[in-house]
């Protein structure tokens, strides 16, 4: 297919990317074959909101697939597909601008599924648990020299809090806090509206507070009320919204 009609093509089916824009990736791929593959890539780089529905329609039967082969949950290998290929890494590229259009879009997409799904069964067998990114930052430095036992009360309020949450909302917390990832990001993964991400967000911390906060009020029985509102205080800065 030759690169004006795969544009035309994508143009009509709602993928508004410049042609200025598809050309130079054009320049910057030179031996590119699969010229509407190359064209998605770049709409789902230069114009997510627009572009990413198509995407997930696209390659929703592959999602399905391997998850089903690797007996892994189909939307977590969706949603950690969209973090591998569309959240940038430290140097602010995402994997998605590293297609270069030589084989097809979807051969490409099933090695990355076929190895998200070996990060996923590796975790699980190794017994990987989320709450430790939040142990770690929730223990700030009020909670560190000869209060061990706090520190270990602490850990099992979280757990326990964590235990009480369902799939997304655990994904939500992972996504924000372990990864580090902005709202937008979070949107992207989730396929919806920057409003609607940040409101599912503060749902799971909601829900996450108010967990932790009962499983602290039955474990810590004997603790004064300075070493709660440090507690507290440790847990705020945690779960603080930030932009």
């Amino acid at each position: 297919m030759r690169a004006e009609d795969a544009y035309r093509e994508a143009i009509e089916e709602g993928l508004p990317v410049p042609f200025e824009v598809f050309a130079a990736r054009l320049r910057a791929c030179p031996d590119a074959v699969h010229m509407r593959d190359l064209l998605v890539a770049v709409a789902c780089s230069h114009c997510p909101h627009e572009a990413l529905p198509a995407f997930d329609a696209r390659f929703q039967g592959d999602v399905a697939r391997a998850a089903r082969r690797g007996s892994v949950e189909v939307q977590e290998l969706a949603q950690r597909l969209r973090i591998r290929l569309f959240v940038p890494d430290d140097e602010g590229r995402a994997r998605i601008e590293s297609y270069a259009g030589k084989g097809s879009l979807r051969s490409w997409v099933r090695v990355i599924l076929a190895r998200l799904v070996v990060d996923i069964q590796r975790e699980r067998n190794a017994g990987v648990t989320f709450p430790a990114f939040l142990v770690s930052t929730a223990m700030g430095p009020e909670l560190t020299v000869g209060r061990e036992e706090i520190r270990a009360q602490t850990r099992r309020c979280i757990e326990a809090a964590f235990a009480e949450l369902d799939d997304e909302a655990r994904r939500l917390l992972r996504y924000r806090y372990a990864r580090q990832l902005t709202i937008d990001h979070v949107a992207r993964i989730l396929g919806v509206h920057r409003a609607t991400a940040a409101r599912h967000l503060r749902r799971a911390e909601d829900r996450f507070r108010r967990a932790f906060r009962s499983s602290l009020a039955l474990e810590v029985t004997d603790v004064e009320a300075s070493m709660l509102g440090e507690l507290d205080l440790s847990w705020s800065r945690l779960l603080a919204t930030r932009e």
